[in-house]
Order: C-alpha cells, then sequence, then structure tokens
C-alpha cells in the first residue's frame, strides 16, 4: 500500500488508518493465523526455500488453506506453488456494468 511499487502509493497514516477500518469491520470475515498454521507454513518454506518478504505470501497461503477456495492478488506468480488454494488476480477480470 505504501511501497515504490504500488500506482498510487498511501501515506503510512492512511495505510495505518485503511487497516483499522478493515480490522473494524463487520462486513468482511478475517481468517488469522494459528500457531499451528505458522509452523506449517515454515515447514513448508523450508522445504520450497521459500526466504524474504515471500515468506508472508506463504503464511498466507496456509492461512487460506481449507478456510479459502480462491487468494485475490496481483502477485498470482507468488502463489502458484500452493496447489492447495486457487489463486487469481481480479484486476484481470472483464467486469460487467449492469
Amino acid at each position: 500500500m505504501t511501497g515504490k511499487r504500488v500506482k498510487k502509493p498511501l501515506t503510512s497514516g492512511e495505510a495505518a488508518e485503511l487497516c483499522r477500518l478493515y480490522v473494524k469491520s463487520v462486513a468482511i470475515t478475517k481468517l488469522v493465523p494459528s500457531s499451528e498454521m505458522y509452523c506449517k507454513a515454515f515447514e513448508s518454506a523450508e522445504e520450497l526455500s521459500i526466504v524474504d518478504g515471500d515468506i508472508f505470501d506463504c503464511v498466507l497461503a496456509h492461512t487460506g488453506k481449507g478456510n479459502v477456495d480462491t487468494i485475490w492478488t496481483e502477485n498470482v506468480r507468488h502463489f502458484k506453488k500452493y496447489r492447495f488454494v486457487g489463486v487469481e488476480n481480479p484486476f484481470e477480470w472483464k467486469w460487467e456494468e449492469k
């Protein structure tokens, strides 16, 4: 949200406020990784030789395992290695207006 790769990066304050709104929202279901999910993700990261920031994607994929069918992200290639969960980029969809 705040990095150089984002087309319109937010300030740290704007990003923090957006995150607070998501946390408070009752309209959005949140999945929180358990310690067991972290352990499975770290084991998977070791097996797949995952390092750096890609560890976060590994934790996210394992948190979704069994809880979601599909992860929506622009970083589709980061999740291709996790065959137990689907991955799609919703920005590539052909949206129809009614």
